[in-house]
């Protein structure tokens, strides 16, 4: 089900988290110094100006003095050291990445790197959504660091739910009204809404990004169900996945299949295990889809035993996920091996709960 990555192939991974996490640092310390200062000439004077936005705006600092003088210095010498600074990282970046895809490290697809990419750009990810269903996998097997079979995590959608309670007014730098859909296109501009299901995006190759949230309690009530004010999207309605939402969650590096890193936030891996193990014993999930979810909640099992003993499966840790989650893995044990889904006992507990919604496939 899964294999170990290859001395050379670890070393890769280990090297390119490193830079990319020192240019992800680096970054962040320019951003203050985004913009910049000059001296701007009123009624004979000259006053030190900080410009804020794109858009021009500035705030005068005082007039020119040896204080403003030395702020100004000292805000050039620092903004041109992290300058030379990125451009360096940028390239260690880049040398990292020919690496990774020559050594065939990563196994994300290009697309769902892109998407992250945007989303931690946005301030997005981890914030106001989570990356959840197949896709998440890949966050699992960089943790382990193992490769899964291909057939396990293929997939040409992707989920992403959409934390719809916490406040969106600071929800993310430079997003625009466009929202959710805007940032898609910054990464294809062929993205567009589908004509019949407003929770989902389609670009130009098939790739489908859907957008869902918890059904609010009751269903009618109002709440938020897009990221900006004329985003085209629409979230779907999807019970059950406040289990989701209440698990912990985690921030992995990953590397697509060309070797470019990202990061993704993700479910503690045993909520995925958990609800994978659970979903495929409802009767009403699709039939083609139950095995797949059983073989996933193996597959987390195996991971989980084998690789991430950081996960304990049993005592205090395991309070914080649904009940009926974890009463469901006991009374239907997973069997760490390929085959046919492991059936609940007839006596086992079941939750009342049924993922219906008006999304297809009833997620995640």
């Amino acid at each position: 089900m899964f294999s170990d990555l290859s001395p050379n192939q670890a070393k890769a991974f280990v090297d390119a988290e490193q830079g990319y996490r020192a240019h992800r640092d680096a970054q962040e310390k320019m951003h203050p110094y985004k913009g910049g200062m000059h001296w701007k000439h009123i009624a004979g004077k000259q006053y030190l100006y900080r410009t804020l936005d794109s858009k021009g705006t500035a705030k005068s600092l005082g007039p020119r003095s040896e204080e403003t003088e030395a702020l100004h210095s000292s805000f050039r010498q620092r903004r041109s050291e992290l300058e030379h600074r990125l451009a360096s990282l940028e390239a260690r970046v880049q040398e990292q990445t020919r690496m990774a895809r020559a050594l065939r490290v990563g196994a994300a697809p290009r697309v769902l790197a892109g998407v992250c990419r945007a989303l931690c750009e946005h301030g997005l990810m981890g914030r106001n959504v989570l990356i959840i269903g197949t896709n998440a996998l890949y966050a699992y097997e960089a943790l382990a660091g193992v490769r899964l079979q291909s057939d396990v995590t293929a997939t040409q959608d992707m989920d992403v739910l959409f934390k719809h309670k916490l406040s969106l007014k600071a929800v993310a730098r430079n997003m625009g009204p466009e929202g959710f859909l805007g940032v898609l296109k910054t990464v294809d501009k062929s993205f567009e809404i589908s004509a019949t299901q407003p929770f989902r995006a389609i670009n130009a190759d098939g790739y489908m990004v859907d957008l869902i949230r918890q059904t609010p309690t009751p269903p009618w009530k109002s709440e938020p169900h897009n990221l900006g004010a004329r985003d085209a999207f629409v979230a779907a309605d999807i019970p059950n996945m406040k289990w989701m939402l209440s698990a912990p969650s985690l921030r992995q590096f990953v590397l697509a299949d060309n070797g470019t890193p990202f990061e993704m936030e993700v479910p503690d891996p045993r909520a995925f295990m958990l609800f994978k193990s659970w979903l495929s014993m409802q009767a009403d999930r699709d039939p083609v889809k139950r095995p797949r979810d059983a073989l996933q909640a193996r597959l987390l099992s195996a991971l989980l035993r084998e690789r991430l003993a950081q996960f304990p499966m049993d005592g205090p840790s395991m309070k914080t996920f649904p009940k009926v989650l974890v009463e469901s893995s006991y009374a239907a044990p997973i069997d760490p091996r390929p085959g046919p889904s492991t059936q609940a006992k007839p006596n086992a507990t079941r939750s009342s709960g049924r993922i219906r919604g008006t999304h297809p496939s009833a997620r995640t």
